[in-house]
């Protein structure tokens, strides 16, 4: 079996991503979208877990059942800046976007796989349509 490794620098912190990150990034990414159970905000938090070791969900997500409430939720927070700003995640200040990174991407947020953003349910957007980049 081979194993591809990829090395990511961001602001002097290394991380490794190996065959089972992108395995786990890929499975998650495809599993059916639901607004209760595999949301955006849930699949970028499971996401981060397993980068991270850290729970997320219950500040990404709330007990909504449809677009219109999981909308008004983040607005009610602040908007996904602020969202993101609160669990510790840092803007990228400049055009680099990193594997990992949490990105928004027209109201959702997804996860940089290296040449898109991902999204829950199997969606994504070209790094064209990525509006801002986040990190830990």
């Amino acid at each position: 079996m081979v194993v591809t490794t990829i090395m990511m620098t961001a602001q002097g912190n290394n991380m490794n991503f190996d065959s089972s990150f992108y395995n786990k990034l890929s499975e998650l990414h495809h599993k059916k979208f639901d607004w209760k159970t595999n949301n955006c905000g849930l699949f970028v938090g499971e996401v981060l877990k397993i980068m991270h070791n850290r729970d997320f969900n219950s500040t990404f997500c709330s007990d909504y059942s449809d677009e219109k409430s999981a909308f008004e939720y983040i607005q009610n927070k602040g908007g996904w800046h602020s969202v993101l700003s609160s669990v510790g995640l840092k803007k990228r200040e400049n055009d680099t976007i990193c594997v990992g990174d949490v990105v928004i991407c027209e109201k959702a947020i997804g996860i940089f796989d290296g040449n898109n953003a991902l999204f829950a349910g199997g969606a994504f957007r070209r790094r064209s349509k990525i509006t801002e980049a986040y990190y830990i």
